[in-house]
């Protein structure tokens, strides 16, 4: 079956009149690599993603209550690798429930904030292989503005009736140097960046306050679909 998605991708790039380089042609410059070849432009291999055996959750607080939005599943939309370096569509969580984190580090349900359907769906983002910390990750940014998700909590709900996500936001495979590994499924998270020296969010923020810090907990397994289901991929940074 390997071999005839390949030849799959093989006849695409050869419709399109595309060259695949070998990973050496890829040294100076940025790129996904699918099968230990150069993405084509012709080419946009769909993901997706799911939770590694636990949950995705939001951290932050507001109005001096700590919060969890915790989800149960994770589920890539129109999302697609683009060439050179590109990742380009939407995230959608589901199964979404809000918890205060309570003095003793216990949780419990905050019943008023009520998330419709359960199901928080980010805008359409986009982002960019970075070199991080020595290894490679993806910054996300949304393709317009600076708000991933406005979720829905209910005009009961006690840390606001609406919250903004924004800011940017990066991923790399749980083992940093796995992220140039040629392989089927990259295990990733989020690394936490905290604050810069003038007390600013790097990476994601609530209600447009970029001092007031979002972090992501738990990981994803992340893989391509589609008729290129089943073939490696790695990125590359500059």
């Amino acid at each position: 079956m390997t071999r005839t998605r390949f030849g799959l991708l093989g006849l695409c790039v050869a419709i399109f009149g595309v060259m695949a380089f070998s990973a050496s042609a890829a040294q100076g410059a940025a790129t996904w690599l699918v099968e230990h070849n150069v993405l084509p432009e012709a080419l946009l291999p769909t993901l997706d993603a799911n939770l590694d055996g636990g949950d995705g959750t939001l951290l932050g607080t507001l109005v001096g209550i700590k919060f969890h939005i915790l989800c149960k599943e994770l589920k890539l939309n129109e999302t697609h690798l683009v060439a050179p370096a590109k990742v380009l569509g939407f995230v959608v969580f589901t199964k979404c429930e809000v918890l205060e984190l309570l003095a003793d580090n216990t949780t419990m349900l905050l019943t008023k904030c009520n998330i419709p359907e359960g199901k928080v769906t980010s805008v359409k983002s986009i982002g960019s292989i970075i070199l991080h910390e020595g290894n490679g990750a993806v910054e996300f940014k949304p393709e317009v503005g600076t708000t991933f998700a406005t979720i829905n909590m209910g005009p009961e709900c006690p840390i606001g009736e609406n919250v903004k996500v924004g800011g940017v936001f990066r991923v790399r495979d749980c083992v940093p140097s796995e992220f140039l590994t040629d392989k089927v499924t990259h295990l990733i998270e989020s690394p936490k960046l905290g604050l810069n020296a003038s007390g600013e969010s790097n990476e994601l923020f609530l209600n447009g306050n970029k001092k007031i810090l979002a972090t992501v907990d738990g990981s994803a397994n992340v893989f391509l679909t589609g008729v290129h289901s089943g073939l490696t991929f790695a990125g590359h940074p500059e």
